[in-house]
């Protein structure tokens, strides 16, 4: 009975996969990425953060540059540039 629910499943994720025009095996890397992408938001949103008390800090008047260089320097944090422009 088990694999029987088993085959079901395979057969209920090959109709999806087809359905939203992604190939299965693509499927099973994005579930396989999930944990990485995760570490990956939460990188971000510490990331933000940290920009936001920068800004704060500089009462708000701190460009690109400045929040670049703060972040390198005070807190050794190095981040794209496009992650700076906001």
């Amino acid at each position: 009975m088990k694999e029987r629910s088993g085959n079901t499943c395979k057969k209920a994720v090959s109709y999806l996969c087809k359905l939203a025009g992604v190939s299965r095996s693509g499927y099973n890397e994005w579930l396989k990425a999930a944990p990485t992408r995760k570490l990956r938001e939460e990188q971000d949103d510490l990331d933000i953060k940290l920009i936001k008390n920068i800004l704060l800090s500089k009462k708000e008047k701190a460009g690109t540059l400045q929040i670049k260089m703060v972040m390198e320097n005070d807190h050794s944090a190095v981040m794209n540039h496009k992650k700076t422009d906001g």
